[in-house]
């Protein structure tokens, strides 16, 4: 009986480590990517046509790494939606209209921290 006991605390605490660790990578990642964000919405008003498209690049394929390696845990459906807004942020730097691209990298950012709140640990999420 105490084999069992010992086990399944053992399995127990193994789970709650394991998402920890990976509630606190997905915040790093989320973290980092948005803080990118918001350094290409500021570059915005200088209006810096290149500048912005190698930013935004460097973000795009920043978030296809990270994607890949979010695939595993998270919903496709919710990285569906950062894909598509990465994809409206594409289109609207490239037909230069910086308005339109400011109001998407708020809704992306709205979705990632969306992400990392439903990823997070706690009671609300378990249940």
């Amino acid at each position: 009986m105490k084999k069992e006991i010992f086990l399944t605390i053992l399995i127990l605490s193994l789970i709650i480590i394991l998402d920890i660790v990976l509630s606190k990578n997905i915040d790093n990642k989320i973290d980092f990517i948005s803080s990118k964000l918001e350094h290409l919405q500021e570059n915005m008003d200088l209006e810096d046509e290149e500048n912005i498209k190698k930013e935004f690049e460097f973000i795009d394929s920043e978030w296809k790494k990270t994607e890949e390696i979010f695939s595993f845990y998270l919903e496709h459906d919710e990285l569906e939606k950062v894909g598509v807004e990465m994809s409206n942020i594409k289109e609207s730097i490239e037909t230069g209209e910086f308005n339109e691209t400011k109001t998407d990298i708020n809704r992306l950012q709205f979705i990632l921290e969306h992400l990392k709140d439903k990823m997070d640990f706690k009671l609300k999420n378990v249940f």
